[in-house]
């Protein structure tokens, strides 16, 4: 069963990238959400690491559509959205 997996709103092959694991408890972002459903469902730009930091390491291999990456990046930048906050923004925030 060699089937090619594609993006299904691209219709290109998915390729194996790297997302960034995110760790903790997000804050819930609906228009992030309906962003992701809609405009870049095969970004995988960042997955979920749980509540032990560094438990599976900053990184790790995803299968991600390169349209749907670059769709991401934008919709980041208009809507001014970070790719990630990472466990030294949040120690540097509650430092003042």
């Amino acid at each position: 069963m060699d089937q090619e997996i594609t993006c299904k709103l691209h219709g290109t092959r998915l390729r194996s990238g790297v997302a960034h694991v995110s760790y903790g408890l997000p804050s819930p972002d609906p228009d992030l959400e309906r962003a992701r459903v809609e405009l870049f469902p095969n970004s995988r730009s960042t997955v979920a690491g749980g509540c032990l930091f560094g438990a599976i390491g900053d990184d790790c291999e995803v299968m991600i559509c390169d349209q749907c990456r670059e769709a991401e990046n934008r919709w980041r930048k208009e809507n001014g959205r970070r790719d990630w906050i990472g466990f030294d923004d949040i120690l540097a925030s509650a430092d003042g």
